[in-house]
């Protein structure tokens, strides 16, 4: 089974120092997981299977919570049996379709 997530937490309190930090340290588990991800500016982009991304979740929502008595979370997933992927190929989807490359 594959999973494309898209995962934003959003700190509303922090305990000190600038909210990017908190971002960064999120970003940085998500790398240590070996999934395949694309960060966006509006959140993160992480493909897998569900046990492992809901994993990955929890692990990145206690990272925040050490520092923020309060954050947001907003989580999307597409589920696509057999589809693995599909971070790269949708994109190159729509590119074929424009007929060149799109920023991202």
């Amino acid at each position: 089974m594959a999973y494309t997530v898209n995962y934003s937490v959003i700190p509303l309190t922090h305990s000190g120092g600038h909210v990017g930090d908190l971002v960064a340290q999120v970003v940085e588990r998500v790398e240590k997981s070996g999934l395949e991800y694309r960060l966006t500016a509006m959140g993160t982009q992480i493909e897998g299977e569900l046990d492992e991304i809901f994993d990955l979740i929890k692990d990145c929502e206690r990272l925040v919570e050490k520092d923020s008595e309060r954050f947001y979370t907003v989580l999307t997933m597409d589920y696509q049996r057999g589809e693995k992927g599909a971070l790269t190929d949708k994109v190159q989807s729509v590119e074929t379709r424009l007929g060149h490359e799109v920023k991202h």
